[in-house]
This record gives C-alpha cells, sequence and structure tokens, in this order.
C-alpha cells in the first residue's frame, strides 16, 4: 500500500494532548507538555517508520520540536545506534527493536532531523541558537504560538534582535525556510 497522498504535503502537527493532564496542573501543560507532546510526535513518526515510508511528508513541529533536539542522542541510544549496540562493521543491528513496541526504522533517530521543520518559539536566544546548531538554520521557521496565551508578541523583531543569529540565519527563518518549504 502506498502511502496517503496528503502525506506528501508540508503540514504543522497539532498537540494532540497525549499526556495525563490531572499530573500537569499549576500550568505544567503550557511549561512542559506541550514540549513533551512535539517530542513525542517526532519520535513516532521516526521510529515508527511514517518518515521513511513517506519520503516527502515534511511535518513541522511547534514548539521548537519540544524537547527533540536536546534528547536526540538518548533517541539514537534507545534505537540501538550508539555503542555497545552497533555492530563491529558501524551498521545499526537489526531489528533495531528490544521486544514490546519494535521500531520501524532505517536510521538512528538523529539522522531524521533534517526531514521536520521546527518553529522559533523557544522564547531564549541561548535555546533558538541550540536548536539551530542540532537542526540546522533551514530547518527552523518563524512561528508565534498564536493563539496559544504563551504566544511570541512580535516574533519578526524578536528574531532581528538576536545577537547570535547571522543575517543569513535572521532571513531563512523569518520568510527563506517558508518560501523553501511551500515551493515559493
Amino acid at each position: 500500500m502506498s502511502p496517503p497522498e496528503h502525506l506528501s504535503l508540508p503540514g504543522e502537527i497539532p498537540p494532540e494532548d497525549r499526556l495525563d493532564r490531572e499530573r500537569l496542573r499549576y500550568k505544567l501543560g503550557n511549561a512542559i507538555g506541550n514540549l513533551a507532546d512535539r517530542t513525542i510526535t517526532f519520535a513516532s513518526l521516526v521510529m515508527g517508520g511514517v518518515m521513511d515510508e513517506c519520503t516527502n511528508f515534511k511535518p513541522l513541529l511547534g514548539h521548537a520540536g519540544g524537547y527533540t533536539a536536546f534528547g536526540i542522542a538518548r533517541m539514537d541510544k534507545t534505537a540501538g545506534a550508539l555503542a555497545p549496540d552497533r555492530a563491529e562493521d558501524g551498521e545499526m543491528r537489526p531489528p533495531f527493536g528490544r521486544g514490546e513496541g519494535e521500531y520501524n526504522l532505517q536510521r538512528p533517530p538523529s539522522e531524521y532531523l533534517d526531514r521536520f521543520y521546527y518553529d522559533c518559539c523557544t522564547y531564549d536566544e541561548d535555546a533558538l541558537r541550540f536548536l539551530i546548531n542540532k537542526v540546522g538554520s533551514d530547518r527552523v521557521m518563524l512561528g508565534t504560538d498564536y493563539p496559544a496565551p504563551m504566544y511570541l508578541d512580535d516574533p519578526v523583531n524578536w528574531i532581528n534582535g538576536l545577537d547570535s543569529l547571522t543575517d543569513a540565519e535572521k532571513q531563512q527563518i523569518l520568510s527563506g525556510n517558508a518560501s523553501t518549504l511551500l515551493g515559493l
């Protein structure tokens, strides 16, 4: 069966509210829950084989991809991509799975980072710089998180005011990457 046609289109994947909201009182749903959800989305699409099957799928993860960039090495380790789980020839040992919930991916999860786009909603210059260093400035796009209560009030001026970004990176984030993604 071939992948559905709509999976060849770019698109933002909305949060699914997969987390136990009772444990996320004190506004933790906004503070950390959305970030965890974005990370689960990345891992599910990669480890579930969707990104291998739907090679033209271009997902955009809000909330800067959540904890994905920070936790990617742990995902690699879980999938058997880091020592001592590598065979002597350096290839990943099949099967990737370890029993329950077998994985269905062809490469380490970190090698899928550049298949996704991420919005810039980190609210912090150092966090945005970290994201760019991990995924590349060509994968980060302007975002606001509007109409959520924690939206970036003036994202264009915020990006333009970040000293750690080059002019080229700012241009990519503000419009270049969206133009590329949408084929404009």
